[in-house]
Order: C-alpha cells, then structure tokens, then sequence
C-alpha cells in the first residue's frame, strides 16, 4: 500500500510542478519544451511502478560497436562528404566556364574540369579543362581558350577545346 501512495505523491507532486512552471513561464517558444519535458517526466513516473514489477522491461539493449566500426564508418562518412563538395565545386566550375563562354561568345558549351584534390596548398585549383563548344557558326579557339584562361586561372596548354556542330 505504501508503493502506491508514493507513486500517486510522486505523480501529484510532478503535475503541480508543471503547473507551477506553466505559470510562471511566459507565452514562447521554451514553453512548449518546459510542457513537454514535464509530460515526458509525468508519463517516466506513470510507468515506474511497472519497471518495477517486470525489470526485464526497462532492460533497454544496446547494440555493442566497436571503436574500431565506429571510425572506420566516420572516415566512410567523411570520404563521402568529400567526394560530394568535389564533384558539387566541379559542376559550379563547370556551370561557370561554359556561362562565360555563352555570354563572351554567344555560343553554347559543355565544359569538364579536372581541379586538385590531393595537395593542400594547391587544392582545388583547376588542372585541366575539357570544353566542346555546340556550334554551328565560327569561333575563335584561341580566343576562347585565352578568356577561359584568364577568368579562372589555368594554363592555356590545359584547355581542350574542341567544336561539335
């Protein structure tokens, strides 16, 4: 019997509390956490007593992992990160080349770039372009390969370019 009432104390005394900070707390955005951490307790109290009764209930399993698994699945998450800021910084480069080209030249392009992955001083910098120019009219190559040149900072030996009417 004396289970029971400490429950039911307990159970009251956790209701009042939450009155309490009901009122003290003002409208905003902490008041709906403050009601739904004093819930979250209210509803722990309300079913203690029957952790109590079957412990094998509240014995929670938690699956074992190895510091091992757990840095291998980091560096695995962390090349996958990597990998996506390349190819995304690529395509930017990409999208910018063959924009440049459009409104220099009035004329549409395909561009692939290759940039620095493994240098640290020199990361992400260009190391060769690929450009297939999508035309009917006649362009001038070079000239195209000097704008590209120097509006992104490659060496002109390391732009392709090549037309496909």
């Amino acid at each position: 019997m004396e289970l029971i009432r400490e429950w039911i104390m307990r159970i009251a005394g956790i209701t009042a509390l939450g009155a309490v900070c009901d009122m003290i707390m003002t409208d905003g955005n902490m008041k709906k956490y403050v009601k739904m951490v004093v819930g979250l307790v209210l509803v722990l109290a309300v079913i203690s007593p029957i952790t109590e009764i079957t412990p094998e209930i509240s014995d929670i399993k938690i699956p074992e992992i190895t510091q091992k698994k757990v840095a291998e699945l980091k560096y695995t998450i962390a090349e996958k990160e990597y990998q996506q800021i390349i190819m995304l910084y690529s395509e930017k480069l990409e999208k910018s080349i063959e924009n440049k080209i459009y409104s220099d030249f009035g004329c549409a392009a395909e561009a692939k770039v290759n940039v620095e992955e493994n240098d640290n001083k020199t990361f992400g910098n260009i190391t060769q372009i690929f450009i297939t120019i999508l035309s009917e009219k006649k362009v001038d190559i070079e000239k195209i390969r000097v704008t590209v040149s120097n509006g992104f900072g490659v060496e002109i030996k390391n732009i392709d370019i090549r037309i496909e009417s």
